[in-house]
């Protein structure tokens, strides 16, 4: 049996899924600590603050005068 080494790991360009592929599937499960940090991060990560392309709308508007948008997200 091959001890899976940091060179031998599935990398999908990304930690998370090597990671979640080296835990198996158990830690797919609804009550896995790793599943729990996992779902805590994707939904984080979709924040609007976080966005890429709400930060240059807005950047932008700053940057022209126009008005923000009114929401409670931002």
């Amino acid at each position: 049996m091959h001890r899976r080494t940091p060179e031998r790991l599935p990398s999908h360009g990304r930690p998370g899924p090597a990671l979640l592929d080296t835990a198996g599937a158990g830690s797919f499960s609804d009550d896995s600590p790793l599943q729990h940090a996992w779902r805590d991060i994707g939904t984080a990560s979709r924040h609007a603050a976080l966005s890429v392309e709400t930060s240059r709308e807005l950047y932008g508007r700053v940057l022209l005068g126009r008005a923000l948008p009114h929401t409670d997200v931002v």
